[in-house]
């Protein structure tokens, strides 16, 4: 039985089943038992509750969730738990407060035993309990705090829990496997708040990404707090405001399996989470190993991140991309015996570098490639700069980015006895404008009416001009190409004061975020100009090509 479906189950049981007699403390010498529904553990105002949580079929482990006792829904999802990669049996478990003053979580299969356990070194600890802001905390009798579990986060920080030096949040597996997953956020040795990315070999830190600005360490302290209006706070002077902000509500900052760091917000009448604040907003393909090894992550603000295998590899596990993809073929044990290669353009692999060697012909690159047995493939990028070509020689194919302003090109290692399909060497981007051929690949998106013609004309503009490879403007559908939906968003985009001149019109809001500036913004602004006089609703108004160029020259200037 899957664990969504166990869980319905087991708190439509529950509320049967539950009364009024949910506990607000747990005192010395007594215990919640996972076979007892009402064993749960309250907040005084009920903004939180605790109790054993369902992660699978007869599988519960101690966790803490918003609401009610009765945790039922799309909203019940758990913000802290007890050993998380170690669940208990659904009979004779318990959570015990011993005469002591320990805490304990025994797990009884065949044999009763400690999962966990917290030892105070005396008797002081007289009750458990659960704060409205979510924090369980044990204490003496004089209600002095012995132990929190906001100094222990998992996956989750909630308003007021403060993130400090040595307290790390780590993600879960997956949305139904709660154990550690593979991404971490905590303070660094340099004091700046990082996203880590803890993979098979050395940990890596892939947030903030090198091109945010700098941010300011305090040699003092290391601390980050959330709270309930929707705003964060670090000491490396790291701020971000929720889209909702100035409610208070109902929030969690959780760092997800993918690898991201999203904030929601709990609506109270719908009970249904959003998110309103996440780090990867439009780059979640910078997110270090979110496609797994030999997979290419692409992404498109209207469909979001894929995820796809490199040309003759197939999936490890269908229903999880972390753990990539694998070949369908064998290498020769000679290594250079039988070896092809299939070049997929505008993908970069970064890391894992063997070598690198400037000044090289494309022959040598690959012979070097063909030769080295764990060479995995090869990326040939031209270097600007200097006028030469270098040369990468890639162990593994790990973080493949589907980047359409990345200039290299990049060859996986295959048996040239492997036969591919069109499909499989398509380019795996929305628009492929690749070669000499831009023009000719507009064609086939648009029918060959006046107003496609000049909106094909102005995305072979918007290649040539501005020197990228994708526009994010999406004119499909058939017909008039005319898309309402697009063009009112556009347009919404470019409302606004003109009178501080060009740059005024946030066209980075517009334009496919992955491109990462790699266009001069004011031409792109002008063709956005022109672009939406090409789409006005009256078809008379729209103007010709003769004028479109004379619009596209009266611009020229602006360089």
């Amino acid at each position: 039985m899957s664990p969504p479906i166990f869980a319905l189950l087991f708190f439509t049981l529950v509320h049967l089943r539950l009364g009024s007699s949910a506990l607000v403390s747990l005192t010395r010498g007594s215990f919640l038992s996972v076979e007892r529904p009402s064993d749960v553990l309250v907040s005084p105002t009920g903004s939180f509750s605790a109790g054993f949580f369902p992660v699978g079929e007869n599988a519960f482990t101690f966790a803490i969730w918003h609401g009610v006792p009765v945790c039922s829904g799309g909203s019940c999802v758990p913000v802290w738990m007890v050993s998380r990669g170690s669940p208990v049996n659904g009979e004779r478990s318990r959570l015990s407060l011993t005469e002591r003053g320990n805490l304990i979580l025994t797990d009884a299969g065949k044999f009763i035993f400690p999962v966990w356990s917290l030892s105070n070194g005396s008797s002081k600890a007289a009750k458990l309990q659960l704060s409205d802001t979510g924090n369980l905390v044990l204490v003496d009798e004089g209600g002095e705090t012995l132990w929190q579990s906001f100094d222990f986060p998992t996956d989750t920080l909630l308003p007021a829990q403060i993130i400090q030096r040595g307290t790390r949040v780590i993600s879960s597996r997956s949305r139904y496997n709660y154990s550690e997953g593979s991404y971490s956020l905590h303070f660094s040795d340099d004091e700046v708040l990082r996203l880590i990315y803890n993979g098979p070999t050395l940990p890596v830190s892939y947030w903030p990404p090198p091109w945010l600005p700098g941010r300011f360490t305090s040699k003092s302290s290391r601390s980050a707090v959330l709270d309930s209006l929707g705003h964060f706070l670090s000491t490396d002077t790291f701020e971000f405001f929720s889209s909702d902000y100035g409610t208070i509500l109902p929030r969690r900052l959780t760092l997800d399996p993918d690898g991201n760091l999203r904030l929601y917000s709990l609506n109270t009448s719908t009970r249904k989470w959003s998110v309103t604040w996440d780090a990867f907003s439009g780059m979640s393909c910078f997110i270090f190993g979110v496609c797994g090894n030999n997979s290419i992550c692409s992404y498109d603000r209207t469909f979001g991140r894929t995820c796809s295998c490199v040309p003759g590899y197939e999936r490890v596990d269908p229903s999880d991309w972390s753990y990539g993809c694998k070949p369908t073929f064998q290498l020769s044990h000679e290594c250079s015996r039988d070896v092809g290669f299939v070049k997929v353009p505008y993908v970069d692999f970064y890391g894992n570098d063997y070598s690198s060697t400037s000044n090289i012909t494309f022959k040598n690159c690959q012979s070097m490639c063909a030769g080295l047995c764990s060479c995995r493939g090869f990326q040939y990028t031209f270097d600007n700069g200097n006028g030469i070509y270098n040369c990468y020689l890639k162990t593994e194919l790990f973080n493949g980015n589907n980047l359409p302003s990345f200039s290299g090109e990049f060859f996986i290692k295959v048996n040239k006895s492997v036969n591919f399909t069109k499909d499989q060497l398509q380019k795996r981007t929305r628009y492929n404008c690749t070669g000499g051929n831009k023009s000719e690949e507009l064609d086939r998106k648009y029918r060959q009416e006046r107003s496609s013609a000049v909106i094909r004309f102005m995305l072979w503009l918007a290649v040539a001009v501005a020197g990228i490879e994708t526009v994010i403007v999406s004119l499909e559908g058939g017909g008039d190409v005319r898309h309402v939906r697009l063009v009112s968003w556009v347009q919404q985009k470019m409302r606004g004061p003109m009178e501080s001149g060009w740059g005024s019109v946030r066209v980075e809001g517009i334009v496919d975020p992955t491109l990462m500036g790699n266009y001069d913004k004011r031409k792109m602004e002008a063709l956005i100009h022109v672009a939406l006089r090409c789409v006005e609703v009256d078809r008379e108004m729209r103007p010709t090509m003769k004028e479109v160029v004379e619009m596209l020259l009266s611009y020229d200037d602006l360089s």
